[in-house]
């Protein structure tokens, strides 16, 4: 357990910063910020655009842009968990548990998501919605400096196309989730039922990243205690703790705990959407469309919990 204390990190700050970050932080909304690393995922766009005929640990590196979804914090709260055990009834010391819930679904509409920074368009009158400034970057890449979509004779094609990546995205997230044993096992791996929920638990030997995860976010909570957010944390805890235990034995006494998300607290994750025709995420030009390069765009989507 590191006991370095987070870096405090304001909302204005974090949602407009696409340059490398660290995975834990405070915010000035008195709650935390999370970049899940785990799930980082990408798709590759299949349509094909035509122009108009007349006319800390490290959390991810660089990014192309930043886009926000509120979300409600229950929806995030059922995801994160670990093991909680009584050293008074142990004879020798347990390893700490890190657990993900096997179950958890993301279902979320990314290409509707409020791009806060890193869009195209240079001057929007509003955050503009992900899939106008992903179809907005076609048209700069493609032409070499024109930044608007009006371009295209499928600009309404183009927009769709993006959002019919959505469910590409949440059916890859989920996969990363519920396979979460495929990445490998320790001596001390197990899935339990917490709740009706199967939860997969491991040390942080485990080398998936979804586990290693778990702990940067349950020691980032622990390393604010004395805050206002880590207090709160505890009190997650406390009132969680008259859950009847899953283990028992002799020698210890053992119970699982979720971690809560509040409102104010992000949870982020990255998306990478590949351009028509790559081939693993390689720059590529478009067909009939010169020779200009379109590269894979990146999205950091923070979940606001609201």
């Amino acid at each position: 357990m590191s006991n370095q204390s987070a870096t405090n990190i304001t909302y204005s700050s974090y949602s407009t910063t696409t340059s490398a970050t660290y995975q834990f932080y405070t915010n000035d909304a008195s709650g935390i910020i999370f970049e899940f690393t785990a799930i980082n995922v990408s798709n590759k766009f299949d349509v094909l655009p035509t122009f108009e005929k007349s006319t800390l640990t490290d959390g991810f590196g660089a990014v192309n842009a930043v886009a926000r979804i509120d979300v409600d914090a229950s929806t995030l709260s059922n995801l994160f968990y670990f093991q909680g055990y009584n050293l008074s009834t142990s004879t020798t010391p347990l390893p700490v548990y890190y657990g993900i819930n096997k179950n958890y679904t993301f279902n979320e509409t990314y290409s509707n998501a409020s791009v806060l920074t890193g869009y195209i368009d240079a001057s929007p009158a509003n955050a503009p919605k992900l899939k106008q400034d992903y179809v907005n970057y076609l048209a700069y890449a493609i032409t070499g400096g024109y930044s608007l979509a009006t371009i295209f004779a499928n600009e309404a094609e183009l927009m769709a196309g993006v959002a019919t990546l959505d469910s590409s995205f949440n059916t890859n997230m989920n996969a990363s989730i519920s396979t979460v044993t495929n990445y490998g096992y320790t001596n001390f791996s197990k899935t339990v039922t917490v709740g009706g929920t199967p939860v997969f638990f491991d040390t942080s030997d485990n080398s998936s990243p979804l586990i290693k995860g778990c702990k940067v976010l349950v020691d980032g909570l622990l390393s604010i205690a004395g805050t206002t957010r880590g207090q709160t944390f505890l009190s997650d805890i406390q009132a969680q703790d008259n859950i009847s235990p899953n283990d028992t034995s002799a020698d210890t006494l053992i119970s699982y705990y979720n971690v809560s998300f509040h409102r104010g607290d992000i949870l982020s994750v990255l998306l990478n959407y590949q351009p028509y025709n790559s081939t693993n995420g390689a720059s590529t030009a478009i067909p009939n469309l010169g020779t200009n390069q379109v590269s894979t765009r990146s999205y950091k989507i923070m979940f606001y919990a609201v």
